[in-house]
């Protein structure tokens, strides 16, 4: 077996290592192309025609390369046919109000209802397809058959670009439509579903009942994996910290599950082998009561899979069994791929089975293990998420053991409570004296200078880079290491560079409420934002930024004269450290003025002028005359040329130049000179949904432009 396929980690031969990344490539493939089944009968003929027409001394290379084009087509065809939309897919029925019936699936924040039924204005179609069902009472047992009556509708797609892509992170799972329950009524329950219903309800009414919050609230995401109910205060300290992973059900808690029950049954009258099965059946019982989150199935398989190599009497494979995990839980769901919650808890583990022996030799076990597991998720965690939690690996060491105490606590106490309640309330304080710490290490180290820092995202060719290098640093040849650590960094450089000498230039539209901003980047250096009546969507702006590179924006210009929303606008400024902020001159409140210049500062603080030239980087943004009337301040905007790479022409009613531009930005929709603007340029465009005229609307959909 272990001549089968070639590949080996740490001298250690890996033969589903090369299954795992052939699954990897089918599902990032089917993501472009769509895999039929046609294309597996023509793979697998290919690959046995191979075999067994070509003679070779290497058998093993034959073998992989059939094993790797069977599985690559098998899994490409499973992501291909969950994000099919059939033709009698519910999708086409909506938007609608009306009644659902279908089986519902296992969720723990919405109900995923697998369709069959679905009636609207007195007419019944028989339905395929999956909807995901937001319902805010008491959710049905998994597997039950439920008719709901609610409203109806297709995915969202982000209007912002930025915004995260939830139609996008619905679809891998094979959902097109959404909808709003107002009632479910169960016809028929599944058995199996209630049974983990009815625990997660008993195990939810004793924490509840037992603990105040905001312990209670901890509690209920660390053992249920439920962090819906998590202050959000509470729940930010934790992402600061980088601790956010005691509140996924994963390899701590499904690994002390395993270790209390096999401790319960080792008993003189149980072998250790029958003793061990029934831990593992109590284990998976847990997996699938705290929500079978990828992290908590990836622990599962692979402690099942080192379980069966003990009581076969074999020597199991870490790394084997972390790609077995991983080729089970990709084959159930093939789009967790995608999802960042996937990637880290595999990343992790990975990084301490790798790279923690490297550490600990010069570290010590425990910051050596801590420290490869963030090491492995960093890049990750700077792409994802904007950020680097620098703390983590010492905060970890603490943490983890104050976890343990508090969830082998949290166990005791549910099993005794039925039995002995005031035995159980001193496990209860217990439980929480452990918990306290946890939530007093995380804003300890939250509200400190050196918890974390804002990371803008890497490019691709950064992350390849790096994970180059960490894959050297594992490597026990010192020549292999040092040749594979070289060429991790020249890729990273060389990204980098490439980057720095061909900057990225972009026009996006950032809505906020009712007024357009648009971030221009047209050079080397940070972008700079255009905002509508001093109102910004900062939440998507910063992500759009950071997404690209930069850790925010350099200025910001206020284009009409701000009456409300700068509450929005200093928040964006301050978080993204702008170094100035531009404005017509003119202000409709000045009491509300006054407190923006005071928060923000009144250093940063400039007045528009005409003829007037702010240079950046690489380009420079010129103010023109804009459009003046004196009786009524809504109409003193601002508006202006950018020169550099591409000019642009930043239009506010005034003045239109006679010279052409690679763009025009109407930033006054109501008063344009139509005619005149597409005689300076032949791409407009423009917010908003009274302009009847021909252009780019960009409020429509995610609007992002290179240029």
């Amino acid at each position: 077996m272990n001549n089968a396929f070639p590949g080996k980690i740490r001298g250690r031969p890996v033969p589903l290592g090369l299954p795992l990344i052939a699954a990897c490539a089918g599902i990032i493939v089917s993501l472009y192309i769509e895999i039929s089944f046609f294309w597996i009968f023509g793979a697998l003929f290919s690959a046995l025609f191979a075999f067994f027409s070509i003679r070779s001394p290497k058998r093993s290379l034959q073998v992989a390369v059939c094993v790797f084009l069977t599985v690559f087509f098998i899994f490409g065809f499973r992501h291909s046919s969950r994000r099919k939309i059939s033709k009698d897919s519910i999708t086409y029925l909506v938007p609608a109000d009306g009644v659902l019936t279908g089986r519902s699936g296992y969720s723990l924040r919405r109900i995923t209802v697998k369709a069959e039924k679905f009636s609207s204005d007195g007419i019944t179609w028989e339905t395929s397809g999956k909807v995901a069902v937001y319902y805010d009472g008491t959710h049905p047992a998994p597997g039950s058959r439920v008719k709901i009556r609610g409203s109806f509708y297709e995915t969202l797609f982000p209007v912002n670009p930025g915004q995260f892509d939830y139609g996008a992170y619905l679809a891998h799972e094979g959902i097109f439509a959404t909808a709003r329950a107002d009632e479910i009524v169960i016809l028929k329950e599944s058995f199996p579903g209630s049974i983990i219903g009815k625990i997660r309800s008993r195990t939810s009414a004793l924490i509840e009942k037992y603990f105040d919050p905001p312990y209670s609230q901890v509690l209920l995401s660390m053992f249920l994996g439920d962090p819906s109910r998590m202050p959000g205060e509470i729940l930010q300290d934790f992402r600061n910290a980088g601790i956010t992973h005691i509140l996924a059900v994963s390899g701590l808690h499904a690994g002390l599950v395993l270790f209390i029950f096999y401790y319960l049954f080792s008993s003189p009258g149980i072998s250790r082998r029958k003793a061990l099965i029934i831990s593992l059946a109590f284990m998976w019982i847990f997996v699938f009561v705290s929500g079978a989150r990828p992290s908590a199935l990836r622990a599962a398989v692979m402690m099942s899979f080192a379980s069966a190599g003990y009581i076969l009497g074999g020597r199991g494979n870490i790394f084997n069994g972390l790609a077995a995990a991983g080729l089970f839980i990709l084959f159930s769901k093939p789009g967790l791929l995608f999802t960042s919650g996937f990637q880290l808890s595999f990343l992790a583990v990975f990084g301490i089975i790798y790279l923690g022996p490297v550490f600990s030799r010069y570290m010590g076990k425990a910051l050596g293990v801590s420290t490869a597991a963030v090491v492995f998720i960093l890049p990750v965690l700077a792409h994802s998420f904007n950020y680097v939690p620098f703390a983590a690996p010492v905060v970890n060491i603490a943490v983890i053991p104050l976890a343990s105490l508090s969830m082998a606590c949290i166990f005791v106490f549910l099993f005794i409570s039925p039995v002995f309640p005031s035995a159980a309330v001193v496990y209860a304080r217990a439980a929480e004296v452990f918990t306290g710490g946890i939530i007093g290490l995380a804003s300890f180290v939250s509200s400190s200078g050196f918890a974390g820092a804002v990371s803008p995202s890497p490019p691709p060719a950064v992350l390849i880079g790096i994970y180059i290098i960490l894959a050297g640093a594992g490597m026990l040849n010192a020549k292999r290491r040092a040749a594979t650590i070289f060429i991790g960094a020249a890729v990273s450089i060389s990204a980098i560079a490439f980057v720095n000498f061909y900057p990225l230039s972009y026009i996006a539209a950032v809505s906020g409420e009712d007024s357009p901003s648009f971030l221009v980047k047209a050079g080397r250096g940070r972008p700079v934002l255009f905002a509508g009546k001093g109102r910004v969507n900062v939440s998507d702006t910063l992500n759009l930024i950071r997404s690209k590179g930069y850790p925010g924006i350099d200025d910001i210009y206020i284009v009409h004269p701000p009456f409300s929303g700068l509450e929005t606008v200093s928040r964006l400024a301050i978080e993204s450290e702008s170094r100035r902020i531009f404005y017509p001159g003119k202000v409709g409140s000045p009491l509300m003025w006054h407190d923006f210049v005071s928060e923000v500062g009144v250093d940063k603080i400039r007045k528009a002028k005409a003829g007037k030239t702010v240079s950046y980087n690489s380009w420079q943004f010129e103010f023109t005359e804009p459009y003046r009337k004196y009786l009524d301040i809504r109409d003193n905007y601002m508006q202006g040329i950018i020169r550099g790479r591409k000019s642009i022409f930043i239009y506010a009613g005034g003045e239109i130049p006679d010279e052409q531009f690679d763009a025009v930005i109407v930033m006054d929709p109501y008063r344009p000179a139509w005619d005149k603007l597409k005689r300076i340029s032949s791409l407009i465009i423009y917010s908003g949904e009274d302009c009847p005229e021909e252009g780019i609307n960009a409020s429509e959909k995610g609007f992002f432009l290179r240029l």
